[in-house]
C-alpha cells in the first residue's frame, strides 16, 4: 500500500470516528432534527480531525492546534 493510500485511509478513519463521536455527543446534549445534526457534526469533525500528509516519501500528521506537521 502506498503512502498516499495510507494517508487517505487514515484521514477517512479519523474523520469518521470524530463524526460519530460528535453526532452522538451533540445528539445527547441537544435534541436537534436529523439534518442540522448531521451538518453540524460534519463541520465540527472536518475542522478538528487531524490531517495525514505524504511528503518526501514519509507520512506526516498535521494536528489542528499545531502549526507544523509532525513526522510519523
Amino acid at each position: 500500500m502506498s503512502l498516499k493510500s495510507k494517508a487517505l485511509v487514515f484521514n477517512l478513519i479519523s474523520f469518521g470516528v470524530l463524526f460519530i463521536l460528535f453526532r452522538v455527543g451533540i445528539g445527547i446534549v441537544l435534541p436537534l432534527p436529523y439534518l442540522p445534526l448531521l451538518i453540524g457534526s460534519a463541520v465540527l469533525a472536518s475542522f478538528s480531525a487531524p490531517k495525514f500528509l505524504e511528503k518526501d516519501n514519509a507520512l506526516y500528521i498535521k494536528l489542528p492546534w499545531k502549526k507544523a506537521a509532525i513526522k510519523l
